[in-house]
């Protein structure tokens, strides 16, 4: 028994501090002004704080010199996420959107997301163009935005044939406030691309140039802390972006330098319904939240909205990493059939199920995890190995509706 005594041991966790989220490192890519040596433009720099970036020579007053809001956006990133882990390219003013995400410019995004060598899974595009810049409209936005779409698509699938998966956020710059002339992005078929069109109004405001910015800081931000599966318009306190502290979000607007308190139901209806991502107050509560995670493509596709591309990479990932130390390996074939012996095949098919069972334990997916190897396939007549692995997704509820009425007891 030994000595009478006091017995201390060390707690852990009493910080609340948390490992970075893998599944939502940020790429951010947009264009401003080099600081002489610090802040060189074509160089990416990692940063785990906004004291990482201040230390390259932008700060709020770099934002306010130059008319930009590089410090702005990364700031309201960390703000909501202060674990986040965000890689920033910035080029030269005169960069369009289009050419950011253009994979033909290999230094530009292309570049950011392959030398992370697919760990970044958000990507924000964000222009901040210099002074005396005039947007042409398009189809309700500044047309480069419009032409950045499909850039931006090609990127995805082109990083995606390489096994590296991200999901991108434009900036939806001088939305020009007329919801029935504005292009449906459900109509684009670009389920890898997202376009925001919310703003602090306060921010929008408070200089020319900024009028027609879009709030991508704010929305990376939210998107980096949720979950693969899970929505950040979810209307909860983790995804309100409403600060009265930091007067962030007193006055949510539109990239056309709005208030949202402007616009009709009817204005906001056909925005939402044609893909556009904006933030919203909630009747009854006291906050501000992004309305939705619509991508530009039809609203009958599986990867409608960006919790449903989050969610199969992942799987994709856990897969492809699990069934490598298959790849080039030896499959016993049954030597009546010439096919994989059942043990062989039915091996394969639980090593790639228990790959993706993690996700079922975080509430990623709600379970009906399946993997099937076609037993006729002829591996020695040179067929490729298939399997098809499927699963069951979570859902998200949209719609929800409440019948209330009277009830008399004694009727």
């Amino acid at each position: 028994m030994g000595l009478n005594s006091v017995t201390v041991t060390r707690l852990q966790g009493g910080l609340g501090r948390r490992a970075t989220n893998l599944d939502g490192v940020i790429g951010v890519i947009t264009s401003g002004v080099a600081v002489s040596s610090t802040f060189v433009l074509g160089t990416i720099y990692p940063l785990k704080s906004i004291k990482d970036l201040e230390a390259l020579g932008v700060d709020a007053a770099y934002d306010t010199t130059n008319a930009t809001l590089i410090h702005h956006h990364i700031s309201r990133i960390f703000f909501h996420n202060p674990n986040a882990e965000v890689h920033l390219m910035a080029l030269a003013q005169t960069t369009t959107l289009a050419a950011m995400v253009d994979v033909a410019n290999v230094s530009n995004a292309k570049k950011l997301l392959k030398d992370k060598n697919g760990r970044i899974k958000l990507l924000g595009v964000i222009r901040n163009p210099a002074s005396g810049y005039t947007p042409t409209l398009s189809g309700g936005l500044d047309d480069d935005v419009i032409a950045a779409i499909p850039k931006a698509q090609a990127l995805v699938e082109e990083e995606a044939g390489e096994y590296r998966y991200c999901s991108v956020i434009v900036e939806g710059r001088s939305y020009n406030g007329t919801a029935a002339a504005a292009t449906d992005l459900r109509t684009l078929e670009a389920p890898g691309v997202s376009v925001v069109i919310g703003a602090d109004k306060d921010v929008s405001g408070s200089n020319a140039l900024y009028n027609g910015y879009a709030a991508v800081g704010d929305y990376l931000g939210m998107l980096s802390k949720a979950a693969v599966s899970q929505s950040p318009a979810e209307v909860i306190d983790d995804f309100d972006l409403q600060d009265t502290a930091n007067s962030y979000w007193l006055n949510p607007g539109l990239s056309s330098n709005a208030l949202i308190s402007a616009q009709t139901k009817s204005t906001l209806d056909t925005l939402n319904d044609k893909g556009y991502i904006f933030a919203i107050p909630q009747a009854g509560l006291t906050g501000i939240w992004f309305n939705d995670t619509h991508t530009c493509e039809a609203i009958d596709n599986d990867y409608a909205y960006i919790e449903g591309n989050r969610t199969v990479d992942k799987a994709i990932q856990l897969a492809r990493v699990k069934t490598l130390p298959r790849l080039n390996s030896r499959l016993l074939i049954d030597e009546e059939t010439g096919q994989l012996t059942d043990a062989a095949r039915t091996g394969i098919e639980e090593n790639a199920k228990a790959a993706i069972e993690p996700m079922k334990t975080d509430g990623d997916i709600s379970g009906g995890i399946d993997c099937f190897i076609d037993p006729e396939q002829n591996l020695l007549a040179g067929d490729a190995l298939a399997m098809e692995l499927t699963f069951t997704p979570v859902a998200i509820g949209r719609q929800i509706q409440i019948s209330v009425g009277f009830n008399n007891p004694f009727n």
